[in-house]
């Protein structure tokens, strides 16, 4: 699932390979936040899921991953899973996907602080396996 789907079925001599990685990285982000990918691969013939993507890619992701926000879904679809194969489009570069998902927490309406790693030490539990006398 993580190949572009320009180079999945080699439409091209040549592919840009910052657009290509920037697909992988809109996969990726996909697996971290909800633990699984949309499709298996990024082929109508071969996956139902990446058919009903790629005939309605908004509403797809929406459904399939429940939190999404319409800001992120639009974007991701817009500007990450587009179709670059006939040059009317342009993926956005690695660095600004990173830009961009430095933001996302926020676009998915999460506050900073409640998605902040605690650190185990400030855990009850662990502090008494810790600090227990013997």
């Amino acid at each position: 699932p993580y190949m572009a789907f320009e180079c999945r079925h080699d439409l091209a001599s040549t592919y840009d390979p910052k657009q290509a990685d920037t697909w992988s990285l809109g996969i990726v982000l996909l697996n971290l936040l909800f633990l699984r990918s949309p499709f298996s691969q990024p082929s109508a013939q071969h996956c139902a899921s990446f058919l009903a993507f790629s005939l309605r890619p908004v509403a797809f992701l929406m459904q399939a991953f429940q939190g999404l926000t319409v800001e992120v879904t639009r974007f991701l679809c817009e500007h990450v899973f587009c179709n670059v194969t006939h040059g009317e489009r342009r993926r956005i570069t690695p660095r600004e996907f990173g830009q961009w998902a430095q933001h996302l927490p926020q676009m998915l309406g999460c506050t900073l602080e409640s998605h902040r790693p605690r650190s185990p030490w400030g855990n009850p539990r662990i502090q008494l396996l810790l600090f227990r006398r013997r």
